[in-house]
């Protein structure tokens, strides 16, 4: 049978369009080498991903986008580093918004 453990997953969206125009991939490489896999080097997955943005006041707009998902024990320190990851991505990148979305999870291996 696999161990199994009560976990949090964390799925981070990141629109890669902004006021400076597109993040290119050689931005974001960077961005998850220095800003996210050291927050949690011991595994993440990224997929790439293409959305809908609504500004306020203005129409819905199709953006590329990566989301970002996390698995990690239940400890504050965890907690501050996604919150950090979010915030240093709309620091560097001129965005709006990063959503965030944390769920319980059963993860076993």
């Amino acid at each position: 049978m696999p161990a199994c453990a009560q976990r949090i997953y964390a799925r981070l969206f990141f629109g890669l369009d902004g006021p400076r125009g597109s993040v290119a991939e050689v931005e974001w490489d960077t961005f998850l080498g220095t800003v996210v896999v050291p927050r949690f080097p011991s595994g993440l997955t990224i997929t790439h991903a293409k959305g809908y943005w609504q500004a306020p006041g203005e129409p819905p707009q199709r953006e590329a986008s990566r989301v970002l998902e996390i698995v990690y024990d239940e400890r504050p320190h965890h907690d501050r580093r996604i919150e950090e990851i979010a915030a240093a991505y709309k620091a560097t990148f001129q965005q709006q918004s990063v959503m965030v979305m944390r769920m319980p999870a059963n993860v076993c291996f």
